[in-house]
């Protein structure tokens, strides 16, 4: 009966542990490179990680949802033009 219930605390200890990070992971979005045509970063896959430079080419349009959250991971030629 001890044995079962180290057994069971282990159990829900790491589950405690596992799900609270992949909750947290679960709407992270990893952003680079062209973006071609029309887009939204929506609040739905926030927080954005920007790993490389972003261009918006084609004429094209970025739409940063209003809450969304962008973190630049690199701050290299961090802006070039911004238009909000």
């Amino acid at each position: 009966m001890n044995r079962r219930i180290q057994f069971l605390f282990c159990l829900l200890l790491s589950i405690s542990l596992i799900v609270p990070v992949s909750l947290c992971m679960a709407d992270t979005t990893f952003v680079g490179g062209n973006i071609e045509s029309d887009s939204t970063w929506a609040i739905s896959g926030s927080p954005y990680f920007v790993t490389s430079d972003v261009r918006i080419i084609n004429n094209s349009t970025l739409i940063i949802e209003p809450g969304v959250e962008v973190n630049i991971v690199s701050r290299q030629n961090l802006l070039d033009r911004l238009v909000v």
